[in-house]
């Protein structure tokens, strides 16, 4: 959370993705982590555009171009974009079957028919519309009134288990007897530069 808090901090304090960075690893905590995740948001912030527009930043990616030269980085991150978890989507209709269009707009070419209560796969969104994708190969777009509720994607249905948002604490497990839970013991506080006993700098002498 401490390299979040920094990253939201040095971006909020700049106007340019290289002062985003400069602020970030100039915060003397782990620069390389923070680094990351404010070039991940000040990149999708002021995009490739303003990042090349740059004197300092064109120069870092003419220096990635020669350090990858197959681009393998940015083939992972579109790999990751294209081939990663998409989330599902539970339909909804005033009649039976959904409208399935070949585009984003009503007066569209028909792609088909799917009932309502089917499961759907979101592939993209524009404009209050989504692209779909049915188990029997259907594809095409919907209006977002017919998106019941969305569901996690396959493959990250436990992820939530595994993170805890700001209001919600673990459950603190009681012993198998039925007895109430031990309270929980207050955190030994860190220790600091100043807890560290050094030795004296003068050695006492006896006269």
């Amino acid at each position: 959370m401490d390299g979040l808090a920094m990253a939201l901090w040095a971006l909020w304090n700049s106007n340019t993705f290289s002062a985003a960075l400069q602020k970030a690893v100039n915060l003397l905590g782990d620069a390389d982590t923070v680094g990351a995740i404010v070039g991940q948001m000040a990149g999708a912030l002021y995009g490739w555009q303003r990042i090349l527009a740059e004197e300092w930043s064109n120069r870092c990616v003419k220096n990635l171009m020669f350090w990858d030269k197959g681009a393998e980085i940015g083939l992972r991150a579109v790999l990751l974009y294209h081939r990663g978890p998409r989330p599902q989507a539970q339909l909804q209709s005033h009649h039976s079957k959904v409208k399935v269009y070949q585009k984003p707009t009503r007066d569209a070419p028909l792609a088909g028919e799917i009932h309502a209560g089917e499961k759907v796969t979101c592939i993209d969104a524009v404009d209050g519309s989504y692209q779909i994708c049915h188990d029997s190969g259907l594809q095409g777009w919907i209006s977002a009134q017919d998106v019941k509720e969305f569901m996690p994607a396959v493959g990250t249905e436990d992820l939530g288990r595994y993170i805890l948002g700001p209001s919600k604490k673990a459950p603190v497990r009681g012993p198998l007897d039925g007895s109430p839970p031990p309270i929980p013991k207050e955190p030994a506080p860190r220790r600091t530069l100043r807890d560290l006993k050094l030795p004296s700098l003068f050695s006492s002498r006896k006269s």
